[in-house]
């Protein structure tokens, strides 16, 4: 990969900069005991698990919302309570409590000293098909901006995003490099808007979700550089390097005129002889 012609990075969010999963389970634990206060008959029908399998069950009947996990959040905890026969007019504030929850995130320990070099070296616009909120985690100063699912309308792999992004970072395809730890939805939608990716693979999911995910919850694993050689229709097929992430981030810095630039040592590995598909990845229970 050549670092030299990027002018700009695109990063997603959960579980690149963070563990989403932690996140999202104390959340979940932490709206039930709000509920176990506040709407009681909600809090006895409903345990964690049911409520994440009602949220699940909302997700499959309402797939036009399948870009806004914030609504799918909202309209789970309105059907909860609605058939318990509580207020159904709490599902918002019982919503802001999971939310809150939901950024209390732990950072990956490299994070804040690959993000203070990256920012310093290049604009960084926050690709996310979740509804994390750079501001309320604390890491708004580091990006130029952010731009969701939620927001567009549709999500990664669409190109459309992808564009979306590049237009806002005012940057042809190609000068932008995409970071994400899902090989559908982050390494194969960079791909076919003509642009590099790089798979952070910071960590499984503990639940077999993702493209490259899948090991268990917490355990670090080295990331995936992923260099796109486009075709003249604009996909093309990808070559993989392993390097560790600091490494990637010492590269990047290095062509950007950082002043303590770390060497990338690749090390060549085989890709997975079938690419998952957009349904193998699913979603977030954002």
């Amino acid at each position: 990969m050549n670092f030299q012609r990027i002018r700009a990075l695109t990063l997603d969010l959960d579980d690149t900069l963070w563990p989403v999963w932690p996140a999202i389970e104390r959340a979940e634990r932490t709206l039930h005991d709000w509920l176990s206060q506040h709407a009681v008959a909600t809090a006895t029908r409903f345990d964690v698990p049911a409520l994440r399998a009602l949220r699940d069950d909302v997700a499959r009947r309402y797939p036009q919302w399948a870009h806004d996990l914030s609504a799918l959040r909202r309209e789970s905890l309105r059907a909860a309570l609605q058939e318990a026969g509580d207020d159904a007019a709490l599902a918002e504030p019982a919503f802001e409590v999971f939310f809150t929850a939901r950024h209390q995130v732990d950072l990956f320990p490299d994070v804040l000293e690959a993000l203070r070099r990256l920012s310093s070296a290049y604009p960084l616009l926050a690709l996310t098909n979740g509804n994390a909120d750079l501001a309320r985690v604390g890491l708004a100063h580091s990006f130029r901006g952010a731009l969701s699912a939620r927001e567009f309308g549709v999500g990664k792999p669409d190109p459309r995003i992808f564009v979306e992004a590049c237009r806002r970072l005012g940057c042809e395809a190609a000068d932008v490099l995409h970071i994400g730890d899902d090989w559908a939805l982050d390494v194969e939608g960079a791909r076919c808007r003509s642009a590099d990716a790089v798979g952070s693979a910071q960590t499984g999911a503990g639940r077999g979700r993702g493209g490259i995910r899948g090991q268990s919850a917490g355990r670090r694993r080295p990331a995936r550089l992923l260099n796109a050689q486009t075709s003249s229709a604009g996909c093309g097929w990808v070559s993989a390097n392993f390097i560790t992430s600091k490494r990637t981030v010492g590269a990047l810095a290095s062509a950007g005129g950082d002043p303590s630039p770390m060497t990338p040592v690749p090390c060549r590995v085989q890709l997975p002889r079938r690419r998952l598909t957009t349904s193998e990845s699913p979603a977030k229970r954002t």
